[in-house]
């Protein structure tokens, strides 16, 4: 697990056939306060409350349906919902709507038992900035809570930088920031300024070099920041579903690469983190995406993960990149950190991490301090030491630091004028048959999804209507049949449409179903209607046929049908 924490060579990539520009537009809130090299900032405390969680690989398919509602189909009322999908686990953001919904397979989840709030941070009109991300608070938020010993989780979305403290701390954050800036609580959907407490911290960060404790690496992956704007998710809802769920079967990574698929969907922001290969798997011409390529510092390599209690990780990665002016992306899963800088910058970045690596082992720290870095750091996290390759636990010492941080249906023919048998009824549906080009299957995926696993979602019936659905794949033919009001979930133009409404017979009515023995049920139904010459279409299910016709004939329909009617109850003859 993992807790401070603390995130962007310039190349133009194909995939847009648009120029785009990066812009991440932090909310502005009216609030002027100054803090360092003139920056007009605000502090923002969110009002969701938010759970951090880690989903093993082998145990993502219980959760599919529950995660296809939370970033596909808004049906839970959750407003904050990041998804990222390391090597190690799937890592979960939610606010409370969004956990609540897990509940089903919460035994399948593990988390760090907090409740977090989001902060971030707005730099007033007027500001410039050279950098991107992350770097523009590293001084100014992320290295005051290191030093005031707060655990942060940070998230760098493509609009924005969320940086996570638990509820319990949120009074110590107040009171470690509010001499530097002018702090507001959302409440109901306003900001409502903090009242600067009787106690406030003074301590003013001297600059020094933070040693770094942790290792990292750098996969050789290429990554991608961008968006889309939420009202055209449908567009690439497969592709999203694809990476989410089904990663393993596009196993398309090369040599020295990591699997990191990042999509975030905060209030109505949507920002996707993935490497270029993952990029091909989305429609052409579909995500906003900042022009520049941009490399991973993977922060983190012990079983157990880097926790939720220790303080100053993101601090000290991120305080000689900001140093450098090194624009800086951060985003943190439960296991491990993951920082995104500039592919062009990344030897100067490493250059700068490495300078002030503390390599844990006894080559690489002066022996006679190893005692005193097992003191200082068994408090914050457990301490391996490596002994012929394996790791053995170390024990903590009886005096250790007081710096309190602890880590952890079949069809059969009558040849002759037949009766019906079987009781049959006419909901009010109006019903549409519909198709589409199987390559643009993409552009109702997410229409198709809703509609197929979650139409409990969409209660629209009126009185006397079924509901009644049907999406066929035959070779390369698509066939959907649908209702008037299950057409409105589908973005417009998408579908070919038979302009024609049509009305449905529904045969059977036996608890057990029609069964798939009984011979002659759709010539009973089929025989007079085409004897009539009127059009019709006939769908079996595993317990009822149906039939469609022309609405404008129903009735024409129904007085044939009911002329070779049996009626079933007391006056059907015996066997």
């Amino acid at each position: 697990m993992m807790s401070s924490r603390g995130s962007g060579g310039s190349l133009s990539f194909p995939q847009p056939d648009f120029e785009t520009c990066f812009i991440r537009p932090h909310c502005a809130l009216s609030f002027s306060s100054r803090f360092g090299n003139d920056h007009i900032m605000e502090l923002t405390v969110l009002d969701h409350k938010l759970h951090i969680c880690s989903i093993a690989k082998r145990s993502i398919p219980a959760f599919t349906h529950s995660l296809i509602k939370l970033s596909l189909l808004n049906f839970t009322g959750c407003q904050f919902f990041s998804f990222t999908e390391t090597c190690d686990d799937f890592t979960l953001v939610v606010d409370d709507a969004g956990y609540q919904s897990l509940s089903s397979s919460r035994e399948h989840i593990e988390t760090d038992g907090n409740v977090w709030l989001a902060l971030t941070v707005s730099f007033g009109p007027g500001t410039s900035m050279v950098t991107m991300g992350i770097t523009n608070i590293a001084k100014s938020l992320i290295v005051p809570l290191a030093d005031g010993s707060v655990p942060i989780y940070c998230l760098s979305t493509y609009q924005s930088d969320f940086i996570l403290v638990k509820e319990k701390d949120i009074d110590r954050v107040i009171e470690i920031m509010s001499s530097k800036v002018q702090i507001f609580k959302q409440v109901d959907g306003e900001h409502v300024l903090v009242e600067k407490p009787e106690q406030v911290s003074n301590h003013e960060h001297v600059a020094k070099d933070r040693l770094i404790l942790h290792k990292f690496k750098t996969p050789k992956n290429r990554f991608l920041l961008t968006s889309i704007n939420p009202d055209s998710l449908h567009t690439v809802g497969v592709a999203l579903i694809q990476n989410m769920f089904y990663s393993e079967s596009c196993n398309d990574l090369i040599e020295d690469q990591e699997k990191f698929f990042s999509f975030s969907l905060v209030e109505k922001d949507v920002s996707i983190v993935l490497d270029e290969q993952t990029l091909q798997r989305f429609p052409p011409n579909t995500l906003f995406i900042n022009n520049e390529f941009w490399r991973m510092v993977k922060i983190g390599d012990i079983p157990e993960g880097l926790g939720f209690d220790e303080c100053g990780i993101a601090a000290q990665m991120s305080e000689p990149i900001a140093d450098a002016n090194i624009s800086e992306y951060y985003i943190s899963t439960y296991y491990s950190d993951q920082m995104l800088v500039p592919e062009n910058r990344l030897e100067e970045v490493l250059e700068l991490l490495h300078s002030r690596q503390v390599r844990v082992g006894a080559d690489l720290v002066k022996e006679k301090d190893i005692d005193r870095v097992i003191e200082i750091m068994s408090s914050k996290v457990q301490i391996f030491k490596q002994v012929d390759g394996e790791h053995v636990l170390v024990e903590k010492p009886e005096q250790v630091s007081n710096h309190e941080h602890v880590a952890k249906g079949s069809l059969y023919l009558f040849p002759t004028d037949r009766l019906i048998i079987h009781k049959f009824k006419t909901p009010k549906n109006r019903f549409l048959l519909t198709s589409i080009n199987p390559d643009s299957l993409h552009t109702v995926g997410v229409a198709l999804i809703q509609n197929m696993f979650y139409s409990e979602s969409c209660n629209d019936l009126i009185e006397d209507q079924e509901k009644f659905f049907s999406f066929s794949l035959v070779e390369k033919d698509v066939s959907i049949v649908l209702d008037e009001q299950t057409l409105q979930r589908f973005p417009p133009n998408t579908l070919f449409i038979n302009n024609e409404f049509w009305r449905m017979v529904k045969i059977g009515d036996i608890p057990e179903g029609l069964g798939f023995d009984e011979c002659g049920i759709a010539a009973q139904m089929s025989e007079p209607i085409a004897d009539a010459n009127i059009s019709e279409y006939y769908i079996s299910t595993y317990y009822s046929d149906q039939m469609l016709v022309p609405e404008n004939r129903l009735e024409e329909v129904l007085e044939l049908l009911h002329s070779r009617q049996v009626r079933v109850g007391a006056d059907l003859p015996s066997d």
